[in-house]
């Protein structure tokens, strides 16, 4: 054979992640049968047993050899089988022979093979005996984990069986489907096809007619879809047309070889051992030979391309679901104005996390589908990866700009073992490293299940530094992590959004297509709007007609499951008690992966091994386990391991009630106590909570949700926790919140409690108020009118609570009622000498309850017949926020008419209008005069051009009349067009900041920097130049460069060193004085986080060395705004800082609602315990509150409660 034609398959070999697919052809040298030998063998044992082989022999002749074997197997007994199969693969007798030896001096360490015997084992032992090989069944669904990952090696993967374990045997058609999908070795299946699409394979001792070649040529018909493979079967005897066929048609190139005729007519194929040298000669060329030529060929490339091919196969094995909830992501509350700017807010979760291009955080509920979305995500990135390749792979010889490739890194936090760096390595096979992606490829990071991450690296947050490291080496990357709850993330300044559930009308419109019309409380409702459980719902394997409560709904899950295992096994073993043993001792010992073994535990009624492996795989099969790539297996979802603890727990409850204190020190097992509340009858309920309250009143608030019955006095008891004890206020607030809103049963004699907490006011009285009119329905319009006019100051009373409920109550005939409100408002302003600001509360939720009416009544009521001017700003400032809302064409029209007579901030209507309305905007409307006007605006504010942008967007005649019009323009206005009009074009933009460096101070002053924010600017390489802009410590200038964020996100930006230090302290210093003014405390935060963000090592170096001289003089400076950016540890501070650092905890409070300090994000437990926790004695209060937040953040993060006493709550 010629040696070019080897070529390919030599690469192949040559791929540390080859596999060498091993038929029975390989096995005959050493003396073993064929497939109709085997069968024929068959036949012959079967007439030895004394049973009838006519129709076995009958489907050999009719080359039906599956049916054959089925006809066989059916007539013996289990131990027959494996006495037949021992006696067919010749054990005791056959020895590997020379051709095994060739093949294993090939140097490939990962083996398929459809063969039972061992002889490639044995050959491993006899000549590579300091390489073992792991061996790998269809019986062993953990382990097939392991060999599924990018690196994996040194392992021999027996799909089909092995002679050892007569259960393994896969040689029937019935046995085959059970390979399929919902057969019961499934997995086995998934894991063939895995390591065949995701590696280089080599197929020996197959014939172009054997099943078990067929078989492979099913799987990858497939999942071929006619990109390019490094696929290539060594066969005898190959015509061109075969092979032209074979590599059309599957993506396999046939390397044939002669074999010769035999004096008895029989053929040889002693040519394979000949081709075999020839293989290894080449295979042994010196590497630098083997460089020259791949640089002479490309072939580097080439094989680049197939190894991105290789690894987004792997992704294949993501399943997509048979029905899909369309849920949305929502931006986590904050500012109102950030969430509005932000596009990804209210997307598609698949669309935002295939679009984002920025780190984020997804935090949804457990069952919510976030492990789900990601693996979509990642998949469908996959996909587009490959598609990429093979756009790339026709275009030969043009070089590939890798910048251009997405790759998606999945990687599943369960199993975090304390070095993510490796955990990404991993992901990668040899050819394409992660170094090599990090630095020329764009690549989005999806980290699961983070709350999940095993406890040794949780507790103390051990993972933050290493979490920091690989943040710093991929840089370039986004990184998106998922997790239930943000604790932990806080120190994170990534975006949060949230996922949400799956509606209550999908639920009602899905459960009634199926006749399920059904109640559901608030506790179910959780359960039933996860998609993970909602599937199980509609696919009717849960009834939901009769389940009240979560135990309701797992007895029927698990009865489920018992039935079927029952009839599998045969067993009386209680399936649901056998699997919480298992589920208790992960929690305990805080990992969600746990080996086998702990399963192993429960199985008493079980005998031998191989029983409890086999029940084990039927639990995997089932999806109750799920196995990992490191040989361990997790319960499906997370929820399932919380109730089947809660199990567990009670158990122990009963025994000794102080197991309670020691489990709720760890936020683990907060949703598991929650699922024991449930199980509990209602009067252990009541003194079960009665006892929470001593340890955690917001664990209280939740578990009361969990009582069936008998609610009342135990909500008594928190209404007067809440109302007597301002800390329990402060520290709760926000689950107290969602308590009164939504969970606690109002009635008389609440009532008293619940007035009295809406006269606190702010969101918790509006909170309060829900709780009132859930209980008294529209009987409280009048008194919420009322309520929204005394709290007209009250931003959170006013907007969240008393509108909000006006909102789905009040009738078009309530409209002059509104109307004498704004009035009564308005006079409210002026006697209390306040602005349209002090009423903000006010006038959005008038503006959000109108909503209910259309454009013309409300238009009627605030603005009537009377000229824009001549309208008090009261009411436009109502009528504007209303159409801002109302994003219609009719609120489009309105608020451009507002615009053109003046009334500037209908900008901000307009764009809403155009950017977020579902309906089919009037675009033929725009006219030329419009855009004039949006354009006069342009200097002074950002929606003017932001209007103008989604515009321009869908006219095209209207963007050429803006280009011409350019010209024009001068400064910062001039930039921001050409920068819209031509967006690749960015010199334009730096020219003119370049400009403003020699500006004097009233020409810099008049320049519209705000539209800075809206031009998506690269800074690669343009450091010094936003370095000096920021020196001219223009406070417009600086928040146009910085943006609207909090650590300012500056694109491209790389690092700095900061050589004037003091300069930069000063300029701090400065902006703290003049701290009076919003902005300036904006600007300050901004500039500080912008120092730490991006100086680079030496700088910070520097600044830790400062900080810990004890009479520096900007010491409390670099205390109070660098060192919290820093993110430095506690070993890089001196005993006398660290002093320093406490003492200054006297003089400020620094928690402020989201706020905490530094050292919450730092203290690791030691520290906690020995410096922090005595200082909770000190009389000093600021003090006191200071630690307390620090002990119950830094807790949060470490999934520890530190503090559990009355007097902390």
């Amino acid at each position: 054979m010629k040696k070019d034609k080897l070529k390919g398959m030599i690469t192949a070999l040559k791929q540390e992640d080859c596999v060498l697919f091993i038929g029975s052809g390989i096995s005959m040298w050493s003396g073993l049968p064929s497939w109709a030998g085997l069968l024929r063998e068959l036949a012959d044992y079967m007439e030895e047993c004394g049973e009838d082989n006519s129709l076995v022999k009958r489907e050999i002749e009719n080359g039906e050899l599956l049916q054959a074997a089925s006809y066989g197997f059916d007539r013996l007994t289990k131990p027959q089988i494996g006495a037949f199969m021992v006696r067919a693969c010749r054990c005791g007798e056959a020895e590997p022979h020379e051709i095994h030896k060739k093949i294993l001096d090939l140097g490939v360490k990962c083996f398929i093979t459809t063969n039972y015997d061992r002889l490639i084992e044995m050959g491993i032992q006899k000549w590579r005996a300091k390489e073992p090989a792991m061996v790998v069944t269809n019986r062993q669904l953990a382990e097939m984990g392991r060999i599924s990952q990018a690196r994996a090696a040194d392992f021999v993967y027996k799909p089909h069986g092995d002679v050892g374990d007569a259960e393994s045997i896969i040689l029937t058609r019935e046995q085959y489907r059970s390979l399929l999908l919902n057969g019961e070795r499934h997995m086995a299946l998934e894991t063939l096809k895995t390591l065949m699409v995701s590696r280089p394979v080599v197929y020996m001792g197959f014939g172009l007619r054997d099943p078990d070649f067929l078989y492979v040529r099913d799987i990858l018909s497939n999942i071929y879809q006619g990109n390019v493979r490094d696929h290539y079967a060594v066969m005898a005897d190959v015509e061109e047309g075969e092979a032209d066929y074979w590599r059309r048609n599957y993506g396999i190139h046939l390397i044939g070889y002669e074999t010769e005729e035999k004096p008895d007519g029989s053929r040889s194929h002693a040519p394979l051992l000949e081709l075999l040298e020839t293989v290894n000669a080449e295979l042994h060329i010196s590497a630098k030979t083997d460089i020259e030529e791949k640089k002479e060929t490309g072939q580097d490339q080439a094989e680049t391309i197939l190894a991105f091919i290789r690894y987004a196969a792997r992704f294949g094995g993501y399943g997509k679901a048979e029905t899909e909830f369309g849920i949305r992501v929502h931006r986590e509350p904050g500012r109102s104005e950030m969430r509005y700017a932000d596009r990804n807010n209210g997307r598609l979760v698949n669309d935002f996390l295939m679009g984002v291009r920025e780190h984020a955080i997804l935090i949804g509920a457990p069952g919510a589908g976030k492990s789900y979305a990601m693996r979509r995500a990642a998949a469908d990135m996959a996909q587009k990866l490959s598609e990429k390749c093979l756009e790339e792979s026709v275009h030969v010889g043009k070089s590939i700009d890798f910048q251009q490739m997405d790759v998606p890194v999945y990687i599943d936090l369960k199993l975090y073992d304390g070095n993510l760096e490796g955990m990404i390595e991993k992901e990668f096979s040899k050819t394409l490293s992660s170094e090599r992606i990090r630095k020329e490829c764009r690549c989005k990071i999806f980290l699961d299940s983070f709350n999940e991450m095993p406890k040794e690296y949780w507790d103390g947050g051990k993972y933050r530094q290493d979490f920091e490291k690989v943040f710093e080496q991929f840089r370039n990357a986004a990184v998106v992590i998922g997790s239930r709850t943000s604790d932990g993330l806080e120190g994170y300044s990534f975006p949060v959004y949230y996922l949400d559930e799956i509606d209550m009308d999908t639920i009602d419109e899905e459960l009634e297509k199926r006749g399920m019309t059904v109640k559901l409380n608030a506790v179910m409702l959780g359960i039933v709007s996860k998609p993970f459980y909602f599937q199980r719902i509609i696919s009717g394997e849960i009834d939901i007609k009769n389940i009240l409560q979560p135990r309701h709904f797992y007895r029927e899950f698990f009865g489920n499951l018992q039935k079927d295992f029952t009839a599998r096994f045969g067993k009386k073993a209680q399936i649901e008690k056998m699997l919480s043993k298992a589920a208790y001792r992960a929690l305990d010992v805080g990992v969600e992966a746990f080996p086998p073994a702990f399963l192993y535990e429960g199985m008493g009624a079980f005998g031998r091994m191989e029983e409890k492996e086999e029940a084990v795989n039927w639990l995997i099969y089932k999806g109750i386990l799920i196995p990992h790539s490191n040989g361990e297996i997790a319960f499906v979802h997370q929820t399932i391991t919380e109730y089947l603890a809660a199990k567990e727990l009670l158990r122990f409850y009963r025994k000794d009630k102080t197991v309670i204190r020691e489990k709720i020190r760890f936020y683990r097992w907060d949703q598991t106590v929650l699922f024991m509340v449930n199980l509990l009858s209602d009067d252990a309920a009541e003194e079960f909570i009665d006892e929470l309250f001593a340890m955690d009143f917001g664990l209280v608030l939740w578990a009361v949700r969990y009582m069936e019955f008998q609610r009342a006095e135990v909500e008594k008891k928190i209404l007067t926790e809440i109302i007597e004890n301002w800390k329990v206020r402060h520290r709760h607030r926000w689950k107290i919140e969602s308590y009164l809103r939504h969970d606690l049963q109002c009635s008389e004699e609440k009532e008293e409690s619940v007035r009295k907490i809406i006269g606190f006011g702010d969101s918790i009285g509006g909170s309060a108020l829900f709780c009132l009119w859930r209980w008294k329905g529209n009987a409280v319009k009048e008194e919420c009118m009322q309520l929204l006019l005394e709290h007209a100051f009250d931003y959170n009373f006013s907007r969240n609570g008393a509108a909000e409920i006006l909102s789905e109550i009040v009738e078009e005939e309530d409209l002059g009622t509104l109307q004498k409100m704004v009035e009564e408002a308005r006079q409210f302003m002026l006697d209390a000498e306040g602005d349209l600001e002090s009423i903000q509360g006010f006038i959005s939720g008038m503006a959000f309850l109108m909503q209910k009416f259309e454009e013309k009544s409300v238009h009627s009521i605030l603005i009537g017949d009377s000229a824009i001017a001549q309208v008090p700003s009261l009411r436009e400032e109502i009528f504007c926020d209303y159409l801002q809302e109302r994003k219609t064409a009719e609120s489009l029209v309105m608020a451009m008419d507002l615009f053109m007579q003046g009334y500037q901030r209908a900008a901000i209507a307009i764009y809403f209008s155009v950017r977020f309305s579902k309906e089919v905007m009037p675009w033929d409307f725009f006219r030329e005069e419009h855009i004039d006007r949006l354009l006069e605006c342009l200097d002074h504010g950002v929606w003017a051009f932001e209007a103008l942008r989604e515009i321009l967007g869908s006219r095209k005649d209207l963007k050429d009349y803006v280009q011409s019009k350019a010209k024009a323009y001068r400064g910062i206005t001039k930039a921001a067009i050409e920068a819209y009009i031509d967006p690749e074009n960015r010199e334009v933009v730096f020219q003119e900041l370049e400009s403003l460096l020699l500006m004097e101070a009233d020409e810099l002053e008049a320049q519209p920097f705000r539209l800075l924010k809206e031009i998506e600017l690269d800074w690669k390489g343009k450091e010094e130049l936003f370095v000096r802009l920021l020196s001219l410590k223009n406070q417009a200038l600086v928040a146009g460069l910085m943006g609207g964020s909090v650590p300012p996100g500056i694109k491209g930006f790389g690092t700095f060193e900061i050589e004037n230090m003091d300069w930069w302290l000063d300029w701090i210093e400065e902006l703290e004085k003049s701290g009076e003014d919003g902005s300036n405390r904006w600007r300050l935060a901004q500039i500080s986080r912008f120092l730490t963000q991006y100086m680079d090592a030496k700088s910070r170096e520097r600044f830790i060395e400062k900080f810990n001289e004890e009479n520096d003089r900007y010491r409390k400076t670099i205390l109070r705004y660098i060192v919290p950016g820093l993110k430095a540890q506690l070993d890089e501070f001196s005993e006398n800082t660290i002093q320093y650092i406490l003492e200054d905890l006297k003089e400020n409070a620094y928690w402020i609602g989201w706020k905490h300090h530094f050292l919450a994000y730092i203290a690791d437990e030691p520290f906690i315990r020995e410096r922090m926790m005595p200082l909770l004695e000190s009389g000093d209060r600021i003090l006191r509150g200071n630690v307390a937040d620090i002990i119950e953040t830094a807790g949060m993060q470490q999934g520890r409660r530190y503090l559990l006493s009355e007097e902390n709550n």
